[in-house]
């Protein structure tokens, strides 16, 4: 999935807005392949009244709470699974914090690429690792001509990966992935 949660503010000033939307326009055209986007047009979330946030973390939040789905695949788009989901949530939470499991339990991994101001700044796309339950368990930096690379290995070798993101979560956050 891409989602971009940077689109600029009123307040910003206008030479950052161009420098920054340059950017994602340039590192969109990076990850393109024959013309179309790294991801299928249908994970592309592109949509400022929806998704414009201050960081990924924020922009996940609110991507994961209009469409849980996405991140868990057993969930459908109904208002009940959406309370059944917050229910599970704080159950699971209550669970862990009387030691009777592990916050990793019954995670599964999906990918979204984000692009927050930070990572236009620096032109690096920021992979968020996000549970099944919508949080950002960690993310890494991602050069755009990497991405194809990464996006192939991820979806060959996701249980793998998986194993390492457990293993390597005491690492700090923020380093280029190499492909």
């Amino acid at each position: 999935m891409w989602l971009r949660v940077w689109y600029g503010s009123d307040n910003e000033d206008d030479g950052d807005a161009a420098v920054l939307t340059e950017a994602y326009e340039d590192m969109a055209r990076q990850v393109a392949r024959s013309g179309e986007m790294l991801v299928q047009e249908y994970c592309v979330f592109e949509d400022a009244g929806r998704y414009a946030a201050n960081d990924a973390s924020e922009g996940v939040e609110k991507l994961v709470h209009r469409a849980p789905e996405l991140v868990d695949l057993q969930r459908h788009p109904t208002e009940a699974l959406y309370l059944e989901e917050e229910a599970e949530k704080a159950e699971r939470a209550e669970r862990i914090a009387q030691g009777q499991g592990r916050p990793e339990d019954d995670v599964s991994v999906s990918i979204i690429y984000v692009l927050d101001k930070e990572a236009l700044h620096r032109r690096l796309i920021k992979v968020c690792f996000v549970d099944n339950h919508g949080g950002v368990m960690r993310w890494n930096w991602l050069r755009p001509d990497a991405a194809l690379e990464f996006h192939g290995m991820w979806f060959a070798l996701a249980g793998i990966l998986s194993e390492v993101l457990e293993v390597t979560a005491g690492e700090e956050e923020g380093s280029v992935l190499e492909v």
